[in-house]
């Protein structure tokens, strides 16, 4: 049996995609998954299952599609995955207050670092922000050296949405990691 996280796109954000996270953890048990567990509204799941993330991924959404009669983008990884993840990024926040500053894109499919690498990278104007960020296939790392709605990253990073990426920040993955780890 393997542990899993689902990161759900868009649920609970502004009104829309409302879905009760009590109510989604009984019908994911119901269909199958064990140790059905959420962590705060927005979307994150974490759960077992005998299936390979491909599988969870595509029953997170069939039941999200079922209480919603829509499609959500559904991003899922492995523990043991989100333990490398959290380990690889190479931004490690000093409080809270920088977690918020630290995110995490979440691809669903592979994608191309020198295409991420194309996506992100600004111009020489921008070195002054404090904005950084690394790029692998599957994740992205992305620091702001201030909020992200004043970044200009940001403004690049929220372009990528429509790609099958999720992003959160550091806090609340470390916050999964530790869940993970119980």
């Amino acid at each position: 049996m393997a542990g899993y996280i689902a990161l759900l796109r868009g649920i609970n954000v502004g009104g829309n995609n409302v879905v009760k996270m009590a109510e989604l953890r009984a019908e994911l048990e119901a269909r199958g998954l064990r140790s059905v567990r959420t962590y705060i509204q927005s979307g994150n799941i974490l759960c077992e299952s005998d299936d390979a993330a491909e599988t969870v991924a595509g029953l997170v959404g069939a039941t999200l599609e079922a209480m919603l009669g829509r499609t959500i983008e559904v991003v899922v990884r492995s523990y043991a995955e989100l333990e490398r993840i959290m380990a690889d990024c190479p931004y490690t926040p000093g409080s809270a207050e920088e977690g918020k500053r630290i995110m995490l894109a979440l691809f669903k499919e592979p994608v191309s670092p020198g295409t991420l690498e194309t996506a992100l990278r600004g111009g020489p104007e921008e070195a002054e922000s404090g904005d950084a960020f690394t790029a692998s296939e599957r994740e992205a790392y992305l620091r702001f050296g201030a909020k992200l709605s004043e970044s200009p990253l940001g403004d690049r990073m929220m372009k990528l949405k429509g790609n099958g990426v999720t992003t959160r920040n550091w806090n609340t993955m470390d916050k999964l990691l530790t869940m993970s780890r119980e």
